[in-house]
């Protein structure tokens, strides 16, 4: 059976179009959806190399594609 996508966080979509400054000046010091737990997991996996802002950003827009 295929999996179902689960809907889009509002916040998430809130967010599209923002540059990392933007980001950033909105949330203050973490983004209330990509967290900066998660983002340090994906830096131990070895599944991103970048900072925690342009990690947010990339997510957010991988996101927004994804509506």
């Amino acid at each position: 059976m295929p999996r179902t996508r689960d809907p889009i966080d509002p916040i998430v979509l809130d967010d599209r179009g923002l540059s990392v400054a933007q980001l950033q000046a909105k949330h203050g010091a973490q983004h209330p959806v990509f967290t900066q737990v998660l983002w340090e997991d994906a830096i131990a996996r070895r599944r991103t190399l970048d900072d925690y802002w342009g990690w947010v950003e990339y997510h957010v827009c991988l996101n927004n594609e994804n509506e």
